[in-house]
């Protein structure tokens, strides 16, 4: 647990953080944002549906992805970036849409 006031500063602080319960805390969840660079190709997709895989399949009560850390669960985040080795001409137009479709199909931003 982190007080308020550790993080916040100014005058309001006294009239939020003050009255009959006495300071105020917040917990900290600490969120693991995972950025997966995929390019279109087997090896990035590849780790793009492991990655899935093991998130999805450690989703907590409220159907959010976990991520396991000693047997203790952190919520965590998947995010894709488009990776363009440009090397293909032409043809990388297709891969970006290849990876746009693969997340728009697995909800993954």
């Amino acid at each position: 647990l982190v007080r308020i006031s550790d993080s916040l500063s100014g005058d309001i602080l006294p009239q939020v953080l003050n009255d009959a319960e006495g300071p105020r805390y917040v917990e900290k969840t600490p969120v693991i944002v995972f950025l997966l660079a995929v390019s279109g190709g087997c090896d990035s997709v590849a780790l793009f549906h492991s990655l899935l895989d093991i998130l999805s399949n450690n989703q907590s009560s409220d159907g959010k992805m976990n991520f396991i850390v000693d047997s203790c669960p952190f919520p965590c985040e998947m995010h894709v970036a488009h990776f363009d080795h440009q090397q293909r001409g032409p043809e990388s137009d297709g891969d970006r849409l290849f990876v746009k479709n693969l997340c728009d199909k697995a909800g993954v931003p």
